[in-house]
C-alpha cells in the first residue's frame, strides 16, 4: 500500500526525470535512493511505463535542442554523445 509521501516522491522523481533524464538527479529531487527507484520500477509495471515515458520526453527535448543547434550551424559533441546513448539509431 502506497502512502501520500510515497506517491509524492514518485511524482517528484518522474517530473525530475522528465526534465533531466538523469536517475541520480531525479532521486535527489525526490529524496529517495536509487535502490528504491529501481525497486519501484521492477515491482510495478505502471511505474515502469511512467519512467519510460518520462525518459522519452526528456530525450525528445534533447533531440529538439540538438536539431536546433545543428540547423544553426553549431556542432555540439556532448549532445551527440547523449543522443547516441539514449537513441542509438
Amino acid at each position: 500500500m502506497q502512502t501520500i509521501r510515497t506517491d509524492r516522491a514518485r511524482e517528484t522523481f518522474l517530473e525530475a526525470l522528465r526534465r533531466s533524464c538523469n536517475v541520480s538527479a531525479a532521486c535527489r529531487a525526490a529524496d529517495i535512493s536509487r535502490t528504491a527507484a529501481y525497486a519501484w520500477r521492477n515491482e510495478e509495471a505502471s511505474f515502469a511505463e511512467e519512467w519510460a515515458d518520462a525518459e522519452g520526453e526528456a530525450i525528445d527535448e534533447l533531440e529538439g535542442v540538438a536539431y536546433a543547434r545543428a540547423m544553426a550551424g553549431a556542432s555540439d559533441r556532448m549532445i551527440e554523445i547523449l543522443l547516441k546513448g539514449h537513441r542509438p539509431g
